[in-house]
């Protein structure tokens, strides 16, 4: 049968794509009847393996002591603005002053890292 041929010859193709090929070879056919012939004969599209990524360690970036201090200095005039805006506590308030901990800690740890480095 030609089908099975054509499935084997291309197995990437499926019946939609055969049904386009047989027509192409003077065949008259629908889709309808290659997909009952195609399941008939039990063919299917093979599916092309995936290939693993090898996994790779994530580092984070090191962070410029400029950088640092410019991104302090940003957000506690930003922290100041608000309170002197607001007068209360606010969401955008506590964002700021959230992520102000968290470039002083990260400041912290990489100064107490380096400082373990040169006592050795």
């Amino acid at each position: 049968m030609r089908l099975r041929e054509l499935a084997g010859s291309r197995i990437r193709y499926g019946y939609r794509r055969l049904t386009v090929l047989l027509r192409r070879e003077g065949w008259k056919v629908n889709t309808k009847r290659v997909y009952r012939l195609y399941r008939e004969e039990q063919l299917q599209v093979r599916t092309a393996k995936r290939t693993k990524l090898a996994p790779h360690l994530r580092v984070p970036l090191p962070v410029d002591d400029d950088l640092q201090e410019h991104e302090i200095a940003r957000l506690q005039r930003r922290i100041s603005e608000l309170e002197r805006l607001t007068g209360r506590q606010t969401a955008e308030l506590d964002f700021f002053a959230a992520a102000l901990r968290s470039v002083k800690e990260t400041r912290r740890k990489s100064g107490a890292s380096s400082g373990e480095e040169s006592t050795k």
